[in-house]
């Protein structure tokens, strides 16, 4: 029986630390498929049945570009330490209009974020699939937009 994946489709199922600062992490996606990723930047199949996932877990044909995916990450790591700082707010004990404003920010913020990675995904991705004569791929790209409002 396949599992419904809304977000995220893998978990991560175990972390192995090393001397030296050297970690490697086993992910497993909800449908069944392993991956093993270590902080060297290395990823390889660990041995699995089912080499493609039903649960559509798929790797973009086109890989981003470097200066692309570091302006993705700096937005998700500004992200990340606001979401640290209304933490830190609400151990303060802080005034509950400021941390609203601070959630609101953050809320912006994410919705900036998912429409830089569907106008990504729109330039690659569906152009790629409708060139391939997929057309199943305006209807998950109207899903999609409909999910990120």
């Amino acid at each position: 029986m396949q599992k419904r994946i809304d977000r995220y489709p893998w978990e991560v199922y175990s972390i192995h630390r090393y001397p030296g600062g050297v970690y490697s992490e086993e992910r497993v996606c909800f449908a069944g498929g392993k991956d093993n990723v270590n902080n060297m930047g290395e990823s390889k199949d660990i041995g699995t049945e089912e080499k493609e996932c039903v649960c559509g877990c798929q790797q973009k044909s086109t890989p981003r570009r470097p200066e692309d995916l570091k302006a993705l990450k700096n937005r998700l790591n500004r992200m990340q330490g606001q979401l640290s700082g209304i933490g830190r707010m609400l151990d303060e004990n802080r005034y509950c209009g400021d941390i609203l404003v601070q959630i609101a920010a953050v809320e912006s913020a994410l919705q900036a974020f998912g429409h830089m990675v569907l106008k990504e995904h729109m330039e690659t991705c569906v152009q790629e699939k409708i060139r391939e004569g997929d057309k199943e791929v305006i209807a998950e790209t109207l899903e999609l937009i409909k999910k990120l409002r």
